[in-house]
């Protein structure tokens, strides 16, 4: 009888201490230093059509590889602890991810640009689950998320923005470089 009730007063004991211990991080850090974006549908990672000096090179989708046109890094672009708006970058360059001419509109270009602190440059990372995520972009109001075009599969597909829906094409995922 004596283990019975020093066994309840343990769980009774273990019970009132858990809810005061503090949550774990969430699991939907944003990464710091150099990382690859791979896309759900496809399997392959966000890359670069040209060299990234080329203002203007299409960002396409590549066989997951070290290579440097798929090394990206992420900078703050919104106010200290009020949101999560970032800057995605061609990692150790001075360019930066844009959306065409600022567009708003369903199929605008992603590529590589000169970073000039503006809306087409600025993504709001939505975590889906499981290490998923959507980017919105702040030049369609954030009604538009980095997509691969036609859902495609293949090497070579073009990127571009388009209203955000759940589909596989604008699911990605973080992954360190090799």
């Amino acid at each position: 009888m004596r283990r019975v009730v020093l066994a309840v007063l343990g769980v009774l004991a273990l019970a009132m201490v858990v809810p005061g211990t503090a949550s774990p991080a969430p699991p939907y850090e944003l990464p710091t230093g150099v990382f690859r974006l791979q896309n759900i549908n496809s399997n392959l990672c966000m890359d670069a059509w040209a060299p990234f000096t080329d203002l203007g090179a299409q960002v396409w989708q590549a066989d997951c590889a070290d290579e440097q046109t798929q090394h990206w890094s992420i900078d703050g672009a919104g106010s200290p602890g009020t949101d999560k708006r970032f800057i995605v970058k061609p990692h150790g360059r001075a360019k930066c991810l844009d959306v065409d001419n600022a567009s708003p509109a369903d199929g605008a270009k992603v590529q590589i640009w000169t970073c000039n602190n503006t809306a087409a440059q600025v993504w709001i990372p939505l975590y889906l689950g499981n290490g998923w995520w959507k980017f919105a972009s702040l030049s369609s109001g954030s009604r538009s998320c980095l997509d691969v075009d036609h859902a495609g599969t293949a090497p070579g597909d073009k990127l571009h923005q388009w209203t955000c829906l759940d589909v596989p094409q604008q699911k990605w995922r973080f992954l360190p470089p090799r």
